[in-house]
Formats: structure tokens, C-alpha cells, sequence
């Protein structure tokens, strides 16, 4: 569950997406995502985000 409030939020996805390189669904990843990259430009943008465990 996400939650967030106030708005601002569009600025996390900016930060931690990249740009389409075309306009097209790209392929699936094939590596895990940067959880710690992504909690720390998180805490950047007033999120706390928690890792799953393990």
C-alpha cells in the first residue's frame, strides 16, 4: 500500500525513473531494482520507504 500526501510525489518518479527511450512498453527488467538507491532518493523527497525483509 502507497500513500502519500502532499503532492509532490511526481518529483520521486522523476528522479528515480529514466526517459522512454521510445514510446513503447519497454522489456522486463533483468535485474532486482536498487532497493537503497530507491530508499535514499526516497528520504530525498519526504518518503519513507521500507524495504521487504530479507
Amino acid at each position: 500500500m502507497v500513500t502519500y500526501r502532499p503532492g509532490g510525489i511526481e518529483k520521486f518518479f522523476a528522479e528515480a525513473g529514466e526517459p522512454a527511450r521510445r514510446r513503447e512498453v519497454p522489456p522486463a527488467p533483468t535485474s532486482p531494482p536498487d532497493i537503497a538507491r530507491l530508499v535514499e532518493i526516497g528520504k530525498r523527497h519526504g518518503m519513507d520507504i521500507q524495504p521487504p525483509e530479507g
